[in-house]
């Protein structure tokens, strides 16, 4: 059986994924606390996510259907994960605007990706350094993008915009920020680029995101 190296990688950020949204699930249940909450959805889906990836990268290697099917899958949990996220935006930069309704509107915007998503099929192969690439036709990489703009930017600069406002949050804001644009750069390496230097590269990023991320949602002020 071969274990390719980015199935190594997202197995260590699964874990990180799971072991934050447990510990936000504990907060959530002491304090009811929305930003909890929404980052736990958050952490559980795309951990969800980069599981489907290493169950298709490890049992079909070579089989370019079967990493696109699984490409697919957790893509789209990918992006419930981004929904709760740009609902945690609006709920710290917009907060009387109904994070119902954005979390809503989001979901049938996750169920249009998926329909374009099968439309332009990807068949995505993983070379003989064991990297996944995503082979993206265009329409799935700019709606790749366009999640990743709307779900980790705006999220970046609240948490910038924190750090400099509140002192005693501004190590956690930092890391935090710091994490969804090392996340924001790996997708559009992923989604718009082809190179492979730039793929690997992609891949270690979201390695750094992940342990930044971490750090930042179990850092005790």
């Amino acid at each position: 059986m071969f274990f390719p190296l980015y199935s190594i990688l997202y197995t260590a950020m699964a874990v990180l994924f799971f072991i934050i949204a447990w510990r936000l699930d504990q907060s959530y249940k002491k304090s009811h606390s929305l930003f909890s909450r929404y980052f736990r959805n958050t952490t559980f889906f795309v951990g969800i996510g980069f599981v489907i990836h290493i169950f298709v990268g490890i049992f079909f290697t070579n089989n370019s259907f079967a990493l696109g099917v699984g490409n697919v899958l957790g893509e789209a949990f990918y992006y419930i994960g981004y929904i709760y996220l740009i609902a945690s935006s609006f709920y710290m930069l917009f907060p009387r605007v109904s994070r119902k309704k954005v979390i809503n509107i989001g979901l049938v915007f996750v169920a249009l990706s998926i329909v374009l998503h099968i439309k332009f099929f990807p068949y995505p192969f993983i070379d003989e350094n064991g990297i996944f690439h995503y082979n993206a036709r265009i329409i799935p990489g700019l709606i790749a993008f366009f999640f990743s703009v709307a779900a980790l930017l705006p999220l970046a600069f609240a948490f910038i915009r924190e750090a400099f406002r509140r002192e005693y949050l501004r190590m956690r804001s930092v890391l935090l920020s710091v994490s969804l644009i090392l996340f924001f750069i790996a997708v559009v390496m992923q989604s718009l680029v082809s190179n492979p230097i730039y793929y690997g590269l992609s891949f270690v990023l979201e390695a750094v995101a992940s342990i930044s991320y971490f750090v930042g949602i179990i850092y005790k002020t």
